[in-house]
This record gives C-alpha cells, sequence and structure tokens, in this order.
C-alpha cells in the first residue's frame, strides 16, 4: 500500500489530502474490514483519513521477519 502524503494547510491541520493506491485484493481486504465496522470503503477510509477510526497495526521485529526466533 503507497500513502503520497500531499501538503497540508496550516489552517487545516486535522484534514489530510492523501492518495492511495491499493491492489484489488487490498480493495477487497478493505471492503471486508469497512462492512465490520457498516461501512462502505470510501467511509472507512475517510474516517482513517480524518482520524476519527484508529487502525494499530504490529509491525515484526527484524529477527521475526528474517525467522530468527
Amino acid at each position: 500500500m503507497t500513502v503520497k502524503k500531499r501538503g497540508r494547510p496550516k489552517t487545516e491541520p486535522d484534514k489530510i489530502n492523501a492518495t492511495i493506491r491499493l491492489e484489488k485484493t487490498q480493495w477487497e481486504s478493505i471492503a471486508e474490514l469497512a462492512k465490520k465496522f457498516d461501512l462502505t470503503r470510501t467511509q472507512f477510509i475517510s474516517k482513517l483519513a480524518t482520524g476519527e477510526l484508529k487502525v494499530s497495526h504490529q509491525f515484526p521485529t527484524r529477527a521475526e521477519a528474517l525467522g530468527e526466533y
């Protein structure tokens, strides 16, 4: 997933103008997540961008990623 952030006006710090490019499978995954919140994909992404919804994701450590437990 690639997110490109464009300039944020200093007068409106809460608004984020972001272009999100996703693969088809990622769109399907987002649709499934959105259904859990009873939202459309667009509403789900919008709420993430405005901070109404928070998503946390724990990335693996370097050792876990390389299989060195």
